[in-house]
């Protein structure tokens, strides 16, 4: 018989599903990034900021946009073949910007250039946007909604009278898997009025809330998060709701 340990460490595992596979999409491209910085010469052309970063997200859209089929490694690669494409550029500026090109100035450099790049992306080019609310949408429909019921009886028996912030979590996310946005709203609220700093509740009903049309309340409930946490995942949600509410 599952435990209450067990069901706990069950819903923990859900709290962290939903985003775990775009960041590891976005860690594996930054992390091809910055190897391809490292082994690079100098040239003696310089772009600014903004042309830059402008030029590497063409590359990288018209890539996606030119493959048949667009996942996870598509994403990847076109990202890093924009790069590569101007990488001698890239190196010029981290010259300019930090006086050096030594490995900790390329890869802070090159974090720079792609943390904006994976945010600017869902502005310009439809098919990034695409992949990126693709990916959240897979890792979401892939919570077994039977284990979270589950886990969901195991919390509430064990505390009836008065529930925790974590009980009601889970409760929204049963709310929010079965498609009841209000009602998962609802829990979410009890789960925060408990805990303040109850993330998983943040942002689940930051999702609720864009899935309903209150875009702006979205948006301010994940630029919270992202300051919260520190996680840029966040500011990439927020920017999806936005180009969401001008459709």
């Amino acid at each position: 018989m599952a435990t209450f340990d067990d069901h706990a460490k069950t819903t923990l595992t859900l709290y962290y599903i939903v985003d775990h596979r775009l960041t590891t999409v976005l860690s594996k491209a930054s992390m091809k990034i910055l190897l391809l910085l490292f082994s690079l010469s100098l040239s003696p052309a310089a772009f600014s900021q903004s042309q830059l970063d402008s030029i590497i997200s063409a590359n990288a859209c018209n890539c996606l946009t030119r493959s048949a089929t667009v996942d996870e490694e598509t994403l990847a690669t076109c990202i890093l073949n924009a790069f590569k494409s101007d990488s001698e550029r890239i190196l010029k500026e981290c010259l300019i910007t930090y006086g050096d090109t030594s490995e900790a100035s390329a890869r802070k450099f090159g974090l720079e250039i792609y943390g904006r790049l994976s945010v600017s992306m869902i502005r310009t080019c439809d098919k990034y946007a695409q992949v990126i609310a693709s990916i959240r949408d897979d890792s979401y429909r892939n919570i077994n909604l039977d284990s979270i019921k589950s886990a969901y009886k195991v919390l509430i028996s064990a505390s009836p009278q008065k529930p925790s912030a974590e009980t009601f979590t889970v409760e929204g996310i049963i709310h929010f898997k079965e498609g009841e946005f209000t009602a998962a709203i609802s829990s979410f609220n009890k789960a925060i009025q408990q805990d303040s700093n109850a993330f998983q509740s943040i942002y689940f009903k930051a999702w609720a809330l864009e899935k309903s049309g209150k875009f702006d309340e979205a948006i301010s409930l994940y630029k919270q998060l992202s300051i919260l946490t520190n996680r840029q995942e966040f500011i990439l949600f927020a920017t999806l709701a936005e180009r969401n509410k001008k459709r």
